[in-house]
């Protein structure tokens, strides 16, 4: 029986408190998924580039298609079509793509008086009718098809100018 009774002797007697190696092992798991975590987001970050310096693909041939407002002229144009002289004051701007601009700008400073002339003409010979149109529609339309023949198309065969726009419109009569 002295041998039973040192087997019982033997054997461990339970502590008390958390175990040492539970703990070990808990603790290096969590640092072991500390160290995968990290890993992955190193690598999935896309190094040191940040999101200014990305360079996105077409994007200045995207930009060089913006639109852009130029101004055509702007002035007070005369029209007798009522039998009466009446003064239209306006603002006339063309709409181009950012790759056109500079073409567009040159032709104005080098085409200014014709520029005028012919916006002129299309004021001196509308209708009554057509200057007092809540949208200008016929006005644009007119003008849209001088600025084309002015400004002509690109390479492409696009025309450079997109859309003709009218502001600070305002009518009165003149009396002499």
């Amino acid at each position: 029986m002295a041998e039973g009774e040192n087997a019982t002797e033997s054997a461990p007697q339970s502590k008390p408190g958390l175990p040492l190696k539970m703990i070990v092992v808990v603790g290096g798991l969590m640092l072991v998924e500390a160290v995968a975590v990290m890993g992955i987001m190193v690598f999935t970050a896309g190094g040191s580039t940040s999101a200014g310096e990305l360079a996105i693909e077409g994007a200045e041939a995207a930009d060089r298609e913006q639109p852009v407002e130029v101004e055509l002229t702007k002035g007070r144009f005369l029209n007798l079509s009522t039998g009466r002289a009446w003064q239209w004051q306006a603002e006339i701007y063309v709409r181009v793509r950012k790759k056109n601009v500079d073409k567009i700008s040159s032709e104005i400073e080098r085409r200014r008086v014709e520029i005028d002339e012919g916006v002129s003409e299309i004021f001196a010979r509308a209708q009554e009718r057509h200057l007092r149109e809540p949208g200008r529609e016929t006005l644009k339309r007119q003008m849209l098809a001088f600025a084309v023949e002015v400004f002509g198309a690109d390479s492409n065969g696009v025309p450079r100018v997109d859309e003709v726009m009218i502001v600070n419109y305002r009518g009165s009569p003149i009396d002499y």
